[in-house]
């Protein structure tokens, strides 16, 4: 039997899953890692935890019964922008300089006043702008700066190479296939200083000796190269067509769109080449949704006597509780700006905000207030993309926040869209395992790829009794922003001094 493994290395975890040539996911395993927040704003990881937990999964899948020897072949889906600096043996010089991390603002502020893309604090390039200012001793000694996929993909095969989507975070313009000059002459990096940059699902080779021994597994297991996370769960929910979206709500969420039009890129709406010839990829990111959820977890706990009412783990219950409380969480409006944010706003100073608590209120209001803001996010990314002009008819949901089906009736309720769940909630596993399988031969054809992997589990129907509550709702979650955004710096500042 043959079989393709898809690897996922996200913000709090690796996973890998194995998967037949119709689809089925015969394993999967996790391991999870922390991060570490240093400082206001901050947030770095040692990069040799990927490779560790990345280790970790594959012997704990030979030891349930995967024969090393039926992998056929592997792709990576990557958190991106992430930036390590690595000497000349490919070593990280320091801790990962991780995508939510927004200590660049000045740098990204510089950058923008000059009319440059890849202007946000938390892409790639203002990042590589603050270590060359604040820490010279670094830049001296750097060989190269990558990211995470490229940094995985030398540690599988030798060679440096990351992909379009990952790529295009740090400056890359995919259309043209090349650095934007006036870019890399800004933030004084030079080209040979970046990971070489290829088409997702291009053959990268086989494994490299000690990746066969460390992993365990054939040194003929082909490498193809894979791609951002947030771009290979298009296949992984089989969104190729125009007007069809997805969401992945995670640590955070993103929802992308696909259209026939071009438009201009800009920072503020990523647009590049889909890997289908016609097609484009349109779409925006959070910093935080689906990691408030697991703070209140960790912070509050669950309602330890739901146990015996609800099945599953401590997600299900937290979900469960929010069904106690009615649509619009009774008043409350959460904020979900607990990291700053992205898209649609590109605010890093902006803060969470739980609005309209009284006395009435309880776990299961805030619980709500929570899975709710996630809702108005989407719809927040939904509307950006529909005033640029690109169509959304549906909403493909993968990640974990689409496991459950109270969270999935809620998006549909407040986006007033039907919402489409799937066997394999990891998208970007599959996406990866699909690349991996065109890269080997299994598929010449994406479409006929997507269609033979990817199984529909539900479809949810928005309500609509509910579509004037959540209009209200999104507008006055939308006025919360632009009343409170001059006071978030102060709230910054205050907090930088303690």
């Amino acid at each position: 039997m043959e079989l393709l493994a898809g690897i996922d290395v996200g913000t709090t975890g690796c996973k890998i899953a194995v998967y037949r040539e119709d689809g089925g996911c015969v394993a999967k395993k996790r391991r999870e890692y922390g991060v570490e927040f240093p400082a206001p704003g901050w947030a770095e990881q040692d990069p040799t935890l990927w490779w560790n937990a990345l280790r970790t999964c594959f012997r704990e899948l030979f030891a349930e019964g995967i024969k090393p020897e039926d992998i056929r072949a592997m792709a990576l889906s990557a958190q991106a922008p992430t930036l390590i600096p690595v000497d000349a043996e490919g070593n990280p010089l320091t801790r990962a300089i991780l995508w939510m991390d927004s200590r660049a603002v000045e740098e990204s502020r510089e950058l923008r006043n000059l009319g440059l893309n890849c202007s946000d604090a938390t892409y790639f390039m203002p990042k590589l702008l603050w270590l060359k200012k604040n820490r010279p001793e670094i830049h001296e000694s750097c060989s190269r700066y990558l990211c995470a996929m490229s940094f995985l993909n030398q540690r599988l095969c030798g060679e440096a190479v990351t992909d379009w989507y990952s790529a295009a975070m740090a400056g890359y313009d995919v259309e043209k296939g090349r650095w934007d000059e006036d870019l890399l002459s800004a933030v004084g990096v030079d080209e040979e200083l970046l990971p070489e940059v290829r088409r997702p699902g291009e053959v990268l080779g086989t494994l490299s000796g000690e990746a066969s021994e460390e992993l365990g597994l054939p040194r003929d297991v082909v490498v193809a190269l894979g791609g951002v996370d947030g771009v290979l769960a298009s296949l992984g929910v089989a969104c190729l067509e125009e007007g069809s979206a997805y969401e992945i709500t995670g640590h955070s969420t993103v929802v992308a769109s696909l259209t026939r039009r071009r438009m201009p890129y800009g920072p503020n709406l990523p647009l590049m080449p889909f890997l289908i010839d016609g097609l484009w990829i349109a779409g925006g990111f959070t910093s935080s949704t689906g990691a408030i959820l697991r703070w209140f977890r960790d912070n509050f706990g669950v309602d330890e006597d739901l146990r015996g009412v609800v099945g599953g783990g401590d997600y299900d219950l937290l979900c469960y509780e929010a069904s106690l409380c009615p649509p619009g969480a009774e008043g409350l409006i959460l904020l979900p700006y607990f990291a700053g944010e992205r898209s649609p706003i590109w605010d890093p100073k902006a803060r969470g905000v739980l609005f309209g608590i009284t006395l009435k209120h309880g776990r299961k209001n805030f619980v709500r207030s929570i899975l709710e803001s996630c809702g108005f996010a989407i719809r927040h990314l939904i509307e950006d993309l529909e005033l640029r002009g690109v169509e959304v008819e549906e909403l493909r949901s993968s990640g974990g926040g689409s496991k459950n089906p109270v969270w999935s009736k809620i998006k549909a309720d407040i986006t007033n869209l039907k919402v489409i769940t799937f066997e394999e909630p990891d998208a970007s596993l599959l996406g990866a395992a699909i690349l991996a399988g065109m890269a080997a031969g299994f598929w010449n054809d994406l479409r006929r790829a997507c269609t033979e992997m990817v199984r529909v589990k539900e479809v949810f129907e928005p309500d609509p009794g509910l579509r004037r509550l959540y209009d209200r709702r999104f507008a006055l979650y939308k006025v919360l922003y632009e009343r409170l955004k001059d006071l978030f710096p102060e709230l910054g500042d205050d907090v930088d001094e303690e």
